[in-house]
């Protein structure tokens, strides 16, 4: 199991059906594999340009397909999940 998690994580999103402005925001936040991904929150990714709530949306609905998702960050304390 624990080299099933590690070749997720060092999954090149490009090989993710990422949709084309989700793909294009994380290339330009110089995320290439998952594990890059995963060390962002949300509230990291919605700063991003381009990167609203439906581009959030569609990045998890496609990490969710791997047991993933974004770091929730809580938006009284600021900490994550």
């Amino acid at each position: 199991m624990r080299n099933v998690k590690k070749k997720i994580l060092d999954m090149n999103i490009a090989l993710l059906d990422f949709n084309c402005r989700a793909a294009n925001v994380l290339v330009n936040q110089e995320i290439r594999t998952v594990r890059d991904l995963m060390k962002y929150s949300s509230r990291d990714l919605l700063s991003a340009p381009n990167c609203g709530k439906t581009t959030l949306k569609h990045i998890n609905k496609v990490l969710a397909k791997y047991g993933l998702k974004v770091k929730d960050v809580c938006p009284h304390c600021g900490r994550g999940d």
